[in-house]
């Protein structure tokens, strides 16, 4: 199944603009694709099952332009998606605000963890390893109405650290940025992504990415 990995969409210069995002997200509608959260993706694969014509669409970091662009273009087809926050930034005037966030999961995307402060897990000494993972846990459970069930692990990068402290906590699964079509027999704490969209990716090579999956 392709996970589909974004992370700004502004119009400003080296950002997707929002005018290619939705023409992206109408395509895929077009095309007949369904999305899945990650919580769903993962009790899917848990029964063996691979949703067919089915992304998973990923917003890391939680800007603002995800309430103010990319939920209404989703909502506009009917799709969802997973919103991966880091809670030491919620507020800061470029990431969405805890009242923001709670309307996210209101028009039905899932809100994950990306760590407190969107650091390089592997750099860090241990201490620091739990701590990024547990803290964010923390206030996304004790500021939002639903906690988080899923992580993404910022840079893509974790360690056996990180991998613990995770599944103490509880989580089933963990997105990296490994490229790669995600499957029931892989490791569902090294979920791979089929494509980070980036500006200047084109339309049809966003299809082309997501139907790669499907082969």
């Amino acid at each position: 199944m392709p996970v589909l990995l974004y992370h700004k969409v502004q119009d400003v210069p080296g950002e997707i603009a929002p005018a290619a995002f939705r023409e992206q997200i109408a395509a895929l509608h077009a095309e007949g694709w369904r999305t899945i959260t990650m919580t769903a993706l993962l009790e899917a694969f848990a029964r063996g099952d691979v949703p067919e014509h089915t992304v998973a669409i990923n917003v890391d970091d939680g800007l603002r332009d995800v309430v103010r662009t990319i939920v209404p273009a989703l909502q506009a087809v009917g799709y969802a998606a997973t919103v991966y926050a880091v809670p030491g930034r919620v507020g800061n005037g470029l990431h969405m605000t805890w009242q923001e966030l709670a309307e996210v999961q209101a028009a039905g995307m899932e809100v994950g963890n990306h760590t407190m402060d969107h650091l390089d897990l592997v750099t860090l000494p241990t201490d620091q390893v739990g701590w990024q993972i547990r803290e964010a846990d923390r206030l996304l459970r004790s500021e939002l109405p639903v906690p988080p069930a899923t992580i993404a692990f910022p840079f893509g990068s974790s360690d056996e650290r990180a991998l613990r402290v995770v599944r103490e906590l509880g989580y089933r699964l963990a997105r990296v940025t490994k490229l790669g079509c995600a499957a029931p027999r892989d490791d569902p704490l090294r979920v791979p992504i089929v494509m980070s969209v980036k500006d200047g990716d084109s339309t049809a090579a966003v299809l082309r990415a997501v139907r790669r999956c499907e082969r």
